[in-house]
């Protein structure tokens, strides 16, 4: 199935329609990140190594939180999905299934991975 010429133009406007804000809000925090890093440079070596590690943190614990309710929103999306549909299992507790839980346990493998923690160096002699 081809597009038409017409067709294409308005499905590309549609997009960019959408895309436009959704560039310039990624370009402004690209902006603020590299102002807040040269405010930090200026305030010296030790307080720019201190932002960078809380904002790797900080960065580490929102993709986190992102995972955990992506996977929950997912969840209760398919189970009204199935409630509209009509479905046997569409049962008034369908919604409490997918709840904290079964967010952590989709969330917590990719995160415990990820997590800046495996890759330090671990002291082969302890400390004297």
């Amino acid at each position: 199935m081809t597009l038409m010429p017409a067709a294409l133009l308005r499905d590309s406007r549609a997009l960019a329609a959408l895309a436009v804000p959704l560039v310039l809000t990624q370009l402004a925090q690209v902006a603020l990140t590299t102002t807040d890093t040269v405010m930090m440079g200026m305030l010296g070596t030790r307080e720019l190594a201190a932002g960078g590690l809380a904002l790797v943190i900080f960065n580490q614990l929102r993709t986190m939180g992102v995972g955990l309710v992506t996977s929950v929103g997912n969840q209760i999306a398919a189970a009204a999905a199935r409630r509209r549909a009509g479905h046997r299992d569409a049962r008034p507790g369908a919604y409490r299934t997918a709840g904290p839980r079964s967010g952590a346990r989709t969330c917590a493998p990719s995160c415990a991975r990820a997590w800046p923690w495996r890759h330090w160096p671990v002291p082969s002699a302890p400390y004297s």
